[in-house]
């Protein structure tokens, strides 16, 4: 009797027990196809497509995708590189599975990257606030005075800028050596998305290093010298464009974006692109004559930022660094190393649009028809070259 209803149990249970294994095993197949399936494919458009292959540290929080696959060979990613940069670099220059060119290219782009850690509203970069000397007696003052105002140790900001500056002059090194110095001539890279890359490194490069001078000093030094954190950049105006007197300011073309200029002219080459703004004229008591000359203000100026050195070697350890002012009007090719013979870039419309939106042309003009300006009914003459 025992055995007969052990028996019925056990036939009771077992489709119950069945359903549990064949519960089990489905799950386990689902966990095995989701574990092997780390590679998904789908389809997206050609703009994300086009993103993915172009972006890079200067159009995103992210660096471009060819400097990532480098950090994961060395197993470092973004943020792990940029916290132990120097030794970051070390590994990728003396990794041997990657090559001198892509080492080039990464290296200017993490110092451009580097050098946005040394701005001045960085927490570690702003002024500190000196302490006041002990005293033994208790002073009241019933207002603020100038003796009694706080102090600010100015040399933090000093030493943020400086870096900011070596690092700017590290990633101009880095993307002169790759254009110019690597195993590859640059005609047999000219279909590759990195070069057009590092152009762009090169090019920012220059024109933010360009405003911390000008933030710094607010003037073109009288000097052709200048001096950063022991590197010499010796200026040539090869054009004689500021022979007479300085420029006020330097405007990065790249960075002007106009609304209601209908075309831009400009001409394609190596350099970057600037305005040059010159002093406006001293005003005068004189009669006004029949018909005033305004002078240009606004000149277009290409400038080219060189590395003094004979070979890589010397290119990524020199101290010498050359930059060449040229006046596009005047010159539209120049020669590098004795071996590359490149077009000039420049961009002719960026100071005729600056001028517009500076002078308020427009606004002048409806006064004018308006009867509401009297000053200006005497011809002007603006002239848009010198």
């Amino acid at each position: 009797m025992l055995l007969a209803q052990q028996t019925l149990m056990i036939r009771l249970l077992r489709p119950q027990r069945l359903r549990y294994m064949m519960g089990l095993f489905l799950l386990l197949s689902l966990l095995l196809s989701q574990g092997c399936a780390v590679v998904r494919v789908n389809s997206q458009d050609t703009a994300q497509s086009l993103l993915n292959q172009r972006d890079s540290i200067l159009t995103r929080n992210r660096l471009s995708e060819a400097t990532i696959s480098l950090l994961s060979m060395i197993g470092q990613s973004q943020s792990q590189c940029l916290a132990q940069f120097e030794r970051c670099l070390d590994t990728l220059k003396n990794t041997s599975e990657i090559s001198t060119e892509h080492y080039l290219s990464a290296a200017s782009e993490l110092y451009l990257q580097h050098a946005e850690f040394f701005r001045a509203e960085k927490t570690h970069c702003q002024a500190k606030p000196i302490a006041a000397e002990p005293t033994d007696r208790i002073v009241i003052r019933l207002r603020s005075t100038p003796e009694n105002q706080p102090q600010f140790d100015q040399q933090p900001v000093e030493q943020c800028q400086q870096q900011r500056q070596l690092a700017l002059l590290n990633s101009i090194r880095h993307a002169y050596g790759y254009l110019f110095w690597s195993n590859r001539p640059a005609q047999q890279r000219l279909f590759d998305n990195r070069q057009v890359q590092v152009r762009d490194f090169y090019n920012v490069a220059v024109a933010r290093l360009v405003d911390e001078q000008f933030s710094a000093q607010k003037d073109i030094p009288q000097q052709f010298n200048i001096q950063i954190a022991g590197h010499n950049i010796q200026i040539n105006d090869h054009n004689q464009l500021f022979a007479q007197q300085r420029p006020e300011q330097l405007v990065a073309a790249d960075l002007l974006g106009f609304r209601g200029l209908r075309t831009v002219n400009r001409r394609d080459g190596f350099g970057v692109e600037f305005v040059a703004v010159m002093p406006a004229p001293v005003s005068t008591t004189q009669q006004r004559t029949p018909t005033d000359v305004h002078q240009s203000r606004y000149l277009p100026l290409s400038l080219v930022v060189r590395v003094e050195g004979d070979s890589l070697e010397n290119i990524l350890s020199s101290q010498q660094f050359v930059a060449d002012l040229y006046n596009p009007y005047q010159q539209t090719q120049i020669q590098i190393n004795d071996d590359h013979t490149l077009s000039l870039a420049a961009n002719f419309s960026a100071p005729y649009g600056l001028w517009l939106a500076r002078t308020e042309l427009a606004l002048v003009a409806y006064r004018s028809l308006l009867g509401l300006d009297d000053q200006n009914i005497a011809p002007q003459l603006y002239m848009l070259e010198p």
